[in-house]
């Protein structure tokens, strides 16, 4: 007989489970914790079970934790688009000076350089002129202007943080 009032008496002290999920939720996915909680504490408050701070702290961490992905998640997709923009720009750098190579060691094939990059496209990787993520489009000036057999180049590329990227021909 001792043995089911001890058992009766702590089962009285035990938080609600309810409770105890809402706060554990609060952390993990806030919006499911602040539901629960809420819910916890009603039952809690209907019942007088012990549990209702809990279940309040459940509230607060539920609702701060919602608070902080509203801030944080358009500063994170910010900060990622920021990332893959210069990204994006670094290729295009590292193509017009792939393309610098090439252009020389046409130069040093053929003694001159092209009229146009249209006129070699075919004899250049294929990677420098098409690009699956975005356009490469270069600004390729031959010097002098209308040449057929050039002796030099300007070489450049408009990038998306607004600003350019050139080269030219060692020659010049």
């Amino acid at each position: 007989m001792q043995r089911n009032v001890d058992l009766n008496q702590s089962l009285k002290h035990k938080v609600n489970g309810m409770v105890i999920i809402g706060f554990v939720l609060a952390f993990l996915f806030p919006l499911a914790g602040l539901i629960v909680s809420m819910n916890g504490l009603g039952v809690v408050n209907r019942t007088n079970e012990p549990g209702r701070r809990l279940a309040i702290a459940g509230i607060v961490v539920s609702t701060v934790m919602i608070l902080l992905s509203f801030l944080l998640i358009p500063l994170i997709l910010r900060t990622a688009d920021q990332m893959h923009l210069e990204s994006r720009d670094r290729t295009r750098q590292t193509n017009v000076d792939l393309l610098q190579s090439e252009l020389s060691d046409y130069y040093q094939t053929n003694d001159h350089y092209p009229s146009s990059l249209e006129a070699v496209q075919e004899q250049f990787p294929a990677y420098l002129f098409d690009h699956p993520d975005f356009n490469l489009e270069y600004d390729y000036q031959a010097i002098p202007e209308g040449c057929q057999e050039c002796s030099g180049y300007t070489l450049g590329i408009d990038l998306e943080s607004g600003s350019a990227y050139g080269v030219q021909s060692p020659e010049q």
